[in-house]
């Protein structure tokens, strides 16, 4: 977690292992950053990003990103806790199962993106845990891997 106090008020401006519920007593409540925050790692749009696209949905959502995927003839590959998969028994795409506690998660997370990088993977569909205690990290994570890329040009 990275917090900005140098402006009278914490703003949070990266989400961490040390998550909110155990700062804000502290800090009191945790502001979003704004333009006037200092940069900070891993706080750009697009961190952290593999190779292939990387669409970060909720995990109702999952079934439907990977339809429009596949609709685009990309090769589909889903980043979730391994329990979502017993709601999706058909789905067509390459399953790459997490653990099922936000803990796991966080730890299994880039070794995950590393591994679909090495297959031949276009689209990876990450469900997004909710965003409370260390899933607020992991979300994050997940939507800087999502985020805009700049032109390798």
């Amino acid at each position: 977690m990275i917090v900005d106090l140098s402006r009278g008020r914490a703003v949070l401006l990266r989400p961490g292992g040390l998550v909110r519920e155990r700062i804000e007593p502290i800090t009191g409540p945790l502001a979003a950053p704004d333009d006037a925050a200092p940069a900070a790692p891993g706080t750009l749009a697009s961190h952290y990003a593999p190779r292939a696209e990387v669409i970060a949905v909720a995990a109702d959502e999952v079934p439907a990103a990977v339809a429009a995927a596949h609709g685009r003839g990309a090769r589909v590959a889903v980043l979730a806790p391994a329990s979502a998969f017993a709601a999706w028994p058909a789905l067509p795409a390459r399953a790459c199962r997490l653990p099922d506690d936000a803990t796991g998660i966080a730890r299994a997370l880039y070794a995950a993106l590393r591994d679909l990088d090495a297959e031949p993977i276009d689209v990876v569909i990450a469900a997004l845990p909710p965003a409370v205690g260390l899933g607020e990290a992991v979300a994050d994570r997940l939507r800087r891997a999502a985020g805009p890329r700049r032109d390798p040009s």
